[in-house]
């Protein structure tokens, strides 16, 4: 059951991202993207704590599973495809790069500019 839990967690992880990063795709969800989403992420990347990765601690920990979190996580990426390309290509990026595009905290103005750009250009929503 613990192992199902920890997946579930992991692939919420991902799809959170993916949001951030495709809702300029769809008028709705980029307004919800830069009002909503970017923000409540933003503050709880604030906290002293990642909120996420101390879900799936205390779910390894109650599977007491001998097994790091962090190696299920990447057992986990590797199965899904794209994170695992996306950290490794995160690594390279932090060895290349002055601060790195990918980071968390990169995606989040990724995501910020992507849907202010899709609301501006394409959809014709805001003027200046």
């Amino acid at each position: 059951m613990y192992n199902i839990l920890f997946g579930i967690i992991c692939i919420t992880h991902v799809l959170i991202w993916v949001f951030i990063l495709t809702a300029f795709l769809n008028k709705k969800l980029a307004i919800i993207n830069i009002l909503i989403v970017i923000p409540m992420v933003y503050f709880l990347h604030i906290l002293p704590f990642h909120v996420i990765n101390e879900v799936k601690i205390n779910v390894n920990e109650k599977q007491n599973s001998t097994e790091n979190w962090e190696t299920r996580v990447k057992k986990i990426d590797e199965i899904l495809i794209i994170p695992h390309y996306w950290v490794k290509l995160s690594d390279y990026l932090d060895i290349y790069s002055f601060a790195n595009p990918i980071s968390p905290q990169g995606m989040l103005i990724l995501g910020y500019i992507l849907s202010i750009y899709s609301l501006v250009f394409y959809y014709k929503c805001i003027k200046f």
